[in-house]
This record gives C-alpha cells, structure tokens and sequence, in this order.
C-alpha cells in the first residue's frame, strides 16, 4: 500500500526534540529460540523469534531485569501471514542493531529440535518514563479492508501533538503515508479536538503479493515536538530508530495490523 501523493517535506527545519543526555551503550548479545517438532511455526517465524529475544536481552542487559520490553506480534486471521514488529519503550529503548550472527543448530539430546539463534550488536539507551497525559484516540480503522477500499479516520490528542503515519507492509518495507503535501503537510493537531487524517489523499488499499490476505501494520507516531522524519520509503529497523531517539515522555506510539483481502 503506498501514498503516491507523498512528498519529501524538505522545508521542515531539521531540528529534532531528541537530542537528550541519556547515555547510549553498545553490547552484543545472542537470542535464541527453540523449534520443537510438535510446534505449529515455520523457520522464518522460528528466526524472527530469536531476533526478538536477542533486542529483549539487549536492553535488559543494559536497564536490567525489570526493564519493560513492549512487543506486540499479530498474524492473519486466516493463517497466510506471518508478521511481526517489536517495539522496545518505557524503560529501555533500542536506538539501534546489526546482526552478526544468526543461523540453528540441531539439537543433540532432542531427536528432531532445532534452536535458532541470532547475534547482535545493539546500541541501548535508559530511557524517560512515558508522560501518562500525552496519549491520543484513534477512531475509524477496520480491521478488514477490500482492495480499492478507502482509508481514512480521525484522531484526537489529548495534548497537542503533530503526527507521523507509517504503513509497513512487512519488516523490510514500508511507507510514509503522513504528514504529506495533500493533506496539509506538517501541522499541529489542536488538543481535544478530532482531526481527519488521510481524507483528501485518496489512498486507496493494494496488496503487494499474490497472497489472498496481507497483514500490514499502520504505526501512528505522536510526538510533543516537530521530529521530522524526510524518508517516503523506510524499512522497520530506520523507523524503530527514529523513534528510540525521541525520550519516551516527548511520545505516543501506536499501531495496529489490518488485513487487506482481494475484492470479492
């Protein structure tokens, strides 16, 4: 799904609301999960798992035990996808990663079980905690939409806020659908109040593949602060460390999987 009306917003002033003093850290850790032979999961889940656990022990490692590690994982209704995105808050956040290592081993003790693992090197920052009043509603996502279909819904911030809107159609690939040039570009959303987000833009569903149902995620990004992010195509990982660089109580995240089926 991509908003071919968006632009690069290259007069916004490049100055950002996160450059903060929390110290960075580098450490390198290995995650690992074990695919045992009764486990309704495939080896690219199975390796997504271990990356996963790999940024949880990340900023444990660096915030300790109690540190809280958000992720949040959903797959299609109908069993033809598999996605998955982590996002890492509160307490800790990853700025960012590279992989080092990743690949499985069969077990020698457990005929049939395999353990996939996954090494990286990843910059961990302590983070601020969350401002409980700087949050926002969003109404008008359907969980199901049909190719052609329209989206379009309102938000409304609790505080005021300007707004980023990602749609990534899996963890390589993604789109910058807001603030864009047709609907009015780069602009404060007034507190209380509901705004129509994407109502003059015409974006219109399309899937990618030939697969009768796509999951993608719309990742809504609220922030106290104008952080301008230039970018019209972004993978996970860039979006993941643009967000890990604004303090958690200068932001509000939110995202949510729709699926996109083929018109009937």
């Amino acid at each position: 799904m991509k908003n071919l009306y968006a632009i690069l917003l290259l007069f916004m002033l490049p100055t950002m609301a996160f450059s903060g003093k929390e110290k960075i850290e580098t450490v390198r850790v290995r995650g690992e999960y074990i695919l045992t032979t009764n486990a309704d999961v495939t080896f690219k889940q199975a390796a997504t798992e271990a990356l996963n656990e790999a940024k949880t022990m990340a900023v444990k490692k660096v915030c300790g035990e109690m540190v809280n590690v958000w992720t949040r994982m959903a797959s299609s209704e109908v069993g033809e996808s598999f996605n998955s995105l982590s996002l890492n808050e509160v307490n800790g956040e990853l700025v960012e990663y590279n992989v080092i290592n990743e690949g499985y081993e069969h077990s020698a003790e457990h005929k049939g079980e395999m353990t996939f693992y996954c090494e990286i090197e990843a910059k961990v920052k302590k983070g601020l905690e969350p401002d409980p009043d700087f949050v926002a509603d969003i109404e008008g996502i359907k969980g199901v939409y049909f190719e052609g279909d329209k989206i379009e819904f309102k938000v409304t911030p609790y505080r005021n806020a300007y707004l980023k809107i990602f749609c990534m159609e899996n963890d390589k690939l993604g789109y910058r659908l807001y603030p864009n040039d047709i609907d009015g570009g780069v602009k404060v959303l007034e507190a209380g109040k509901k705004h129509g987000i994407l109502e003059y833009s015409d974006l219109e569903c399309a899937k990618s593949t030939d697969k009768k149902v796509e999951i993608n995620y719309l990742v809504f990004v609220f922030t106290k602060d104008e952080c301008p992010y230039y970018k019209d195509e972004n993978s996970w990982q860039e979006i993941e460390s643009w967000m890990a660089k604004i303090p958690s109580d200068c932001k509000y995240i939110y995202y949510v999987p729709i699926e996109i089926r083929e018109k009937q």
